[in-house]
């Protein structure tokens, strides 16, 4: 009993002593975030926030979210400065970086980009290419696996040989 006790006593000063959340204001917000690490850019304007997978080959919106909905629903974004803004997702702290803007022009995929396998085996490869962080120490070529497996990724590539193909497991194991 004097435990449970002792415990809810030290939650609530716990709770009490926390600085209050600071909701960030749209005027330090509103601009292009570039997530550290990751290709992810986050665009803020005064109505919306949108998310967007982010290469040196392609930049496409994959979320959006009312910007009201953002500044309620998101208690973990915190401003540390005016060029630098963090997100804690779990036990991993996101950071991001404020960009003039997106270094490839961001738009919305057409159908014919999210129906080639071309393009789809482009946007797979830049990703990887810019964001992993092993090849080196894997000892992987990435360019002669771009080299390798391209031609193997024609527009003629039924959907199932382009799902065996991306889910080779010696690609895989080259790669990881």
């Amino acid at each position: 009993m004097k435990l449970t006790t002792y415990l809810i006593l030290a939650l609530f000063l716990f709770n009490s002593c926390s600085p209050e959340k600071k909701i960030p204001s749209k005027a330090e917000l509103n601009g292009f975030w570039g997530q550290q690490g990751e290709g992810e850019i986050v665009e803020f304007n005064d109505s919306l926030v949108i998310f967007y997978n982010s290469s040196s080959f392609n930049c496409y919106p994959y979320w959006k979210m009312d910007r009201e909905e953002f500044n309620t629903g998101s208690p973990t974004v915190q401003v540390v400065d005016e060029t630098t803004l963090t997100n804690q997702e779990g036990y991993t702290i996101l950071t991001y970086k404020k960009i003039d803007q997106p270094s490839v022009i961001c738009t919305d995929l057409t159908e014919e980009q999210i129906n080639s396998n071309s393009y789809n085996f482009e946007t797979l490869w830049y990703t990887f290419n810019d964001q992993y962080a092993f090849f080196k120490e894997r000892e992987v070529d990435w360019g002669a696996i771009k080299t390798r497996y391209q031609a193997k990724f024609t527009e003629e590539t039924s959907p199932f040989e382009f799902y065996l193909l991306y889910w080779n497991k010696k690609t895989i194991i080259l790669i990881l």
